[in-house]
């Protein structure tokens, strides 16, 4: 009791405290933005997913009777909800087939986001005898309209609602969502022409992996991976991993690690720096209190609770800071993405009338920085502590850190040497103090450089990792059918084209045990030395007739070539490297002749002869693929191996790409042509058509989108640095009063106090520039490496934004200018007489 009155009263009646105060202050302030950020953007995500696709855990597709009967039985599932397909054949609709997806109702009440999201007109079905439409069917029937009766097999259902749908013109089935009844569910699996799938939530989420595994033993299944890959299981992935919940057990996905690596990292560096600055603070703050200690060990208190009030005065200390850096913290983010919300409102889409809406209060995020501040105070505590209470009575009344320098009688003669020596001796005297100011302002640096290695290597992506094309437009195009050779005429003669180009593509798996012979000796050595596993895909493509005659012209190749493929024998060394950075070497053996290639559609296999080599992607249509092997052909001999082996139907059409190169002044006008021309042949579901100029404007809107973030998160760093850089060193010269009050007792003038500081300033900046420097290496290293070494560690330092860098050197700078003039004016006010009396 009497130990919380004493650390009660010493809070009340040290006015020191009050830098210590606005140092905890601004590092709640600071970490609690950084926290609230990372939650609102995390919340918006994970309700966003769970609002579209629901919080469901796995689902299982083709199950029959007996597994639907285990599934039931399953001790470890919490709930099962079917969905029914029933595929409805020869319907009186334009397009003759029909898929309804029966669902229960609380699938679409929990996982129909993405379906309502879609809704044009009506609701959602209420009841089992209303359906769902697409917009699609209402158009090619237009004897249907919202409310109206139509029959489905032997039932009939009451259109409640019109979905927009992505139908391509030569699909057959129409789609159509209705409600579960219980009946259905009873007679779930009796129809000839319905499939079932499964929705699974499990009792306990963080055994989904594990029980779901069991349930494919039970089963008889395929390996996991197999059902993944073929889309007969599907994981909630998102879900699961926002809960820490990996496929891998406690490895995280690489996705995960990408999306949390460089968030974690800038969190520990704030959690350091918060640590930092809290210690900064209570270390100067405690050796103000020694002479306090000393009176009361002399009165007959014990270490023990010297240690105890040490310790309860620095969380009395901390409490009120923490508390009211919680309400700013929270405060700053809405201001932060209040004005992202007004920029957006103004600049990007004036036309929008949504309301600005407050982040989350997460009471996690309070809870977390509550007691995180806490123990960062205690912790910061605990040295001070120790230190007092086994200091004793003399040592306390002279401090822990007594004044080493030695006053000479003689400054004015020495002058500047002297007035430098002084500057010496004190930051010897002071070194822990200065150790720990430097490392702070090293720390907020490097946060603030965290954010500009980051731009620096997204900067060098956009420049060099992204692969220069000379086409201005692509137009894609979705066909079962042959591509229409007077399209291609009438595209080549619309005005203001300089050149256009299309061609096609057919995918084959490759096969490892078969191409034993193939590969290249120099790949084999670069896939050994960069110790990565090789799958490629075996990509046939198929140029324009004329394009693949002028490709086999200009590499003098004769006619012969034509019954087998152009092979283009050239791959990345480094894969990992920036596109425009890579070296190639040979793809193939001179001696490889064929490639023996499985097409996985229908599993036959096939032998590709090789009638010749390239260097060059044709007519720079696509970048070289690392992890694919391209062979050319032309298009007339690719459609009819295609066609005459049946590759194709609705489900695995054909893709076709135009390029176009035209001038950007009038891209507009050649983009409007070619949709039109296209239009003529290809209806406007099949194909789609971009241009560089809408390519630019998303980018120059994500790009807005993010300035006013980045731009807030530079002057939250720069306020770091500023107030870190000011409360550490005014506090410093806060406890310093009567030395300075000695030096005055010993001839020092004001213009000597103020050069000597200038020079304690000076070595406290050079010590952390070497910190600096260190700890800027270490991160420069780290987000290298964490993208493979794309960039070296010396490209990604050399393309930093110095000058912003030096702006912020500045600012900190001008923290300790701010400071040092507080302090000497403080200092000259006060007598003599009044510092040394002054504990």
């Amino acid at each position: 009791m009497i130990i919380s009155e004493l650390a009660k009263n010493s809070i009340k009646n040290r006015r020191h405290s009050s830098a210590v105060f606005y140092s905890v202050l601004v590092a709640v302030i600071i970490l609690g933005t950084l926290l609230f950020i990372y939650s609102e953007l995390e919340l918006a995500q994970r309700n966003y997913h769970q609002k579209m696709f629901g919080d469901y855990h796995a689902v299982l597709y083709d199950i029959n009777e007996e597994e639907y009967k285990q599934l039931q039985e399953n001790a470890n599932i919490k709930a099962l909800e079917p969905t029914k397909v029933i595929r409805i054949k020869n319907a009186p609709f334009q397009r003759p087939n029909a898929d309804l997806y029966l669902q229960s109702p609380m699938l679409f009440y929990s996982c129909s986001g993405f379906i309502e999201s879609q809704l044009l007109e009506g609701s959602l079905p209420q009841q089992s005898n209303e359906i769902l439409v697409s917009e699609t069917f209402i158009a090619e029937n237009p004897a249907y309209s919202l409310g109206k009766i139509i029959r489905l097999g032997d039932k009939e259902y009451r259109i409640c609602g019109i979905f927009k749908d992505q139908l391509l013109s030569f699909e057959k089935n129409y789609l159509f969502y209705g409600q579960l009844t219980k009946e259905n569910t009873v007679s779930l699996l009796h129809g000839d022409d319905e499939a079932v799938y499964v929705t699974i939530w499990f009792k306990n989420e963080r055994d989904t992996y594990s029980s779901m595994r069991q349930i494919l033993r039970d089963f008889g299944r395929k390996d996991e991976d197999e059902l993944l890959k073929e889309g007969l299981l599907q994981y909630n992935t998102e879900y699961l991993e926002s809960k820490l919940i990996f496929k891998s057990g406690l490895i995280p996905s690489r996705n995960f690690i990408d999306h949390w690596s460089l968030r974690v990292g800038l969190l520990i560096c704030m959690l350091a720096l918060f640590a930092v600055m809290i210690y900064n603070s209570f270390n100067v703050w405690s050796n103000q209190e020694l002479r306090q200690i000393a009176l009361l060990k002399s009165v007959g208190m014990t270490p023990e609770q010297v240690h105890r009030l040490v310790i309860e005065k620095a969380l009395r200390l901390g409490l009120r800071p923490v508390l009211l850096g919680l309400v700013l913290a929270y405060l700053c983010t809405n201001l932060l993405f209040y004005l992202m919300w007004l920029n957006s409102i103004n600049i990007l889409q004036p036309e929008r009338t949504d309301q600005f809406k407050p982040v989350t209060p997460n009471p996690i995020v309070f809870i977390v920085l509550f007691f995180l501040a806490l123990l960062c105070i205690l912790l910061a505590a605990l040295k001070p502590a120790r230190q007092s209470s086994k200091l004793s009575i003399i040592e306390s009344l002279k401090g822990i850190y007594a004044f080493k320098g030695r006053i000479s009688q003689s400054i004015e003669k020495h002058g500047q040497n002297a007035v430098r020596g002084l500057a010496k001796d004190n930051a010897i005297s002071y070194r822990h103090t200065f150790r720990g100011l430097s490392l702070a302002m090293a720390l907020a640096t490097l946060i603030f450089s965290t954010v500009l290695i980051a731009q620096a290597q997204r900067d060098l992506e956009d420049k060099y990792n992204t692969p220069d094309s000379p086409y201005t437009l692509t137009s894609t195009f979705y066909t079962i059918q042959r591509a229409p050779r007077s399209l291609l005429d009438e595209l080549e003669k619309i005005p203001e084209i300089e050149a256009v180009h299309v061609f096609t593509s057919y995918n084959f798996e490759y096969l490892q045990s078969e191409n034993q012979g193939f590969i290249s000796d120099q790949l084999m050595d670069s896939l050994k030395d960069n110790a990565r596993d090789y799958h490629p895909t075996v990509t046939v493509y198929a140029l324009q007739d004329t394009d693949f005659q002028t490709l086999l012209a200009e590499h003098r190749l004769n006619g012969s070539e034509q019954n087998g493929f152009l092979l283009l024998d050239k791959t990345a060394q480094s894969p990992n490297k920036a596109y425009k950075y890579r070296t190639y070497i040979p793809l193939s053996r001179d001696t490889a002749d064929k490639i023996t290639v499985l097409d996985s559609k229908d599993q036959k296999r096939y032998d590709l002869a090789i009638a010749g080599r390239i260097d060059n992607f044709p007519f720079e249509l696509n970048p070289i693929s690392p992890n694919q092997i391209a062979l050319f052909t032309s298009l007339t001999k690719l459609e009819d191996f295609l066609f005459s082996n049946a590759k194709l139907d609705e489900k695995h059409p054909l893709v076709y790409r135009v390029k176009i190169k035209a001038d950007p002044e009038v891209l507009l006008q050649v983009t409007e042509e070619v949709r039109k021309t296209i239009n003529k042949y290809i209806p406007k579901a099949d194909f789609f058509t971009r241009n560089i100029l809408t390519e630019q404007a998303s980018k120059e809107e994500q790009y807005r989108n993010e300035l006013l973030l980045t731009i807030g998160t530079q002057i939250l760093f720069m306020i770091i640095g500023f107030s870190n850089a000011y409360n550490s060193f005014h506090i410093n010269l806060q406890t310093r009063t009567r030395d300075f009050a000695l030096l005055r007792s010993a001839g020092m003038t004001e213009n000597q106090i103020k050069k000597m500081l200038n020079y304690e300033s000076w070595f406290i900046i050079r010590r952390v520039i070497i910190y600096y420097v260190l700890m800027l290496t270490g991160g420069v290293y780290v987000v290298s490496a964490r993208k493979k070494f794309m960039f070296s560690p010396w490209q990604l330092a050399l393309n930093i934004n110095y000058p912003l860098l030096v702006l912020f050197f500045l600012i900190s700078i001008l923290g300790i200018w701010g400071a040092m003039k507080s302090g000497i004016r403080r200092i000259l006010e006060q007598s003599i007489i009044t510092a040394l009396h002054e504990e």
